[in-house]
């Protein structure tokens, strides 16, 4: 465990050296009493110049329902800097969340706040998210969420899912009551999964996932569930075999959540798998149209 903590740190020493700017920015939303409200974020911007002021790509990267302490998005930020792209994270919460709907404002918030800057062109922002923020990022690409939170007509050129909670997206798109009545809670209407924008989404899965019941086609059968065939055709989903939740997150650890088992509850295991992790970043760059 020493050796990979040295590892990772001196990774991110040599990704932080080749950052511009690390900075805590603050992004205005409306919350969902419809006050307005500011949240932060960080942004990460590339310390090479653009080639003759092209510019440059972005991406918004979205934390677990573990909060954005636990860092776990550091890397992807770093990663993205490294390649060009400017990076933002945004703070959305360091406890439990609560409404869905105050993060996808904060969501295309973030997305705005980056296709405002001189330096980043408005149509090659996309976004990712870890876990909670894996299903913000999915709820991101229906055309709902963008015609309800987006500014000025802008949507995300690319969506990409690390360990979502395939089976809760399943249910919503068979209609299954209780996940429907959950959402409808929050002030989702009943039929907002039903309609995807025209960008790309990647859904990234671990085969032995407890959330989905170690059930390896759980996202596959999401996937199915979608009725549009055009909107399904852009769905690409990798399994990785043996792989737990939270690959990439930075220690190993088996929690009781409710949500667990396809919200039976049960006990979760996070488990961390460098190699899968490797994996997943380069298949993150391909997404964004980087070379690894």
């Amino acid at each position: 465990m020493l050796n990979r903590r040295l590892a990772l740190v001196l990774c991110s020493g040599l990704a932080l050296a080749q950052l511009a700017a690390a900075e805590v920015v603050n992004l205005p939303y409306t919350d969902p009493s419809g006050q307005p409200a500011t949240v932060e974020a960080v942004l990460s911007i590339p310390a090479t110049p653009a080639d003759n002021g092209v510019r440059r790509k972005g991406v918004v990267i979205l934390h677990s329902r573990a909060g954005w302490q636990l860092n776990a998005t550091t890397q992807y930020a770093e990663l993205f800097a490294t390649k060009g792209v400017v990076a933002l994270e945004v703070r959305m919460f360091n406890a439990a969340p609560d409404n869905p709907r105050r993060y996808l404002d904060q969501t295309f918030a973030a997305m705005d706040y980056l296709a405002r800057r001189s330096d980043v062109d408005p149509s090659q922002i996309g976004v990712m998210g870890l876990s909670y923020g894996a299903s913000l990022a999915l709820y991101a690409a229906t055309q709902w969420s963008a015609e309800t939170f987006a500014r000025n007509g802008q949507r995300f050129a690319w969506h990409a899912a690390l360990y979502p909670t395939c089976f809760f997206h399943e249910g919503l798109l068979r209609r299954n009551r209780p996940f429907v009545e959950r959402m409808k809670k929050f002030g989702f209407p009943e039929e907002f999964h039903d309609r995807f924008g025209t960008a790309p989404v990647y859904v990234f899965q671990g085969a032995a996932d407890r959330y989905e019941e170690g059930d390896p086609q759980a996202c596959l059968k999401m996937v199915e569930a979608i009725q549009d065939s055009a909107a399904k055709a852009r769905f690409t989903v990798t399994v990785w075999p043996d792989t737990y939740h939270g690959w990439d997150q930075p220690e190993d650890k088996t929690v009781r959540d409710p949500m667990g088992c396809r919200m039976q509850g049960c006990e979760v295991i996070f488990k961390r798998n460098d190699s899968v992790t490797t994996q997943t970043k380069t298949l993150l760059l391909k997404a964004a149209g980087l070379q690894p």
